[in-house]
């Protein structure tokens, strides 16, 4: 199931670009301001449609974690950025059809789900969509 999982983002990239939000405009801003120095390259992880990380254990948060214990890695620091968005219920279904669970689902047991889903919600869909930006200095 979990290869099956990691491989639908195909499927789905159009909604994915229409239904997901975009990221808030200060990280470009935080960014700039941390690197103090025009910026040559940068790297960007982000969990897109791969495994779920599971940040459960003893408080830790992935990837910061790893970079403070990487020595290739110094200065790092961590923001979050506060998102609350309002989905119409039409939107919020799109949204959740770029999710890889509901992704592998049949045709059928997927249009089954989303109008069990769309029957119980709110005509606006109130979302916590924040976003957690690492920065670090490669050594």
């Amino acid at each position: 199931m979990t290869k099956e999982r990691s491989r639908s983002f195909g499927r789905a990239a159009a909604a994915y670009e229409k239904h997901r939000p975009e990221y808030p405009d200060e990280i470009v801003h935080l960014v700039r301001e941390y690197a103090a120095r025009p910026i040559r390259s940068a790297l960007e992880l982000g969990a897109g449609t791969g495994k779920p990380v599971d940040t459960s254990t003893d408080g830790m948060h992935w990837p910061a974690t790893e970079l403070v214990g990487d020595a290739r890695f110094v200065d790092l620091r961590e923001t979050v950025l506060e998102q609350r968005l309002t989905f119409a219920r039409a939107d919020w279904i799109g949204y959740l059809s770029t999710v890889s669970a509901y992704l592998v689902l049949s045709e059928e047991d997927r249009a089954a789900a989303f109008a069990a889903i769309g029957d119980v919600l709110p005509d606006a869909v109130d979302v916590h969509a924040d976003v957690t930006l690492h920065l670090a200095r490669r050594v």
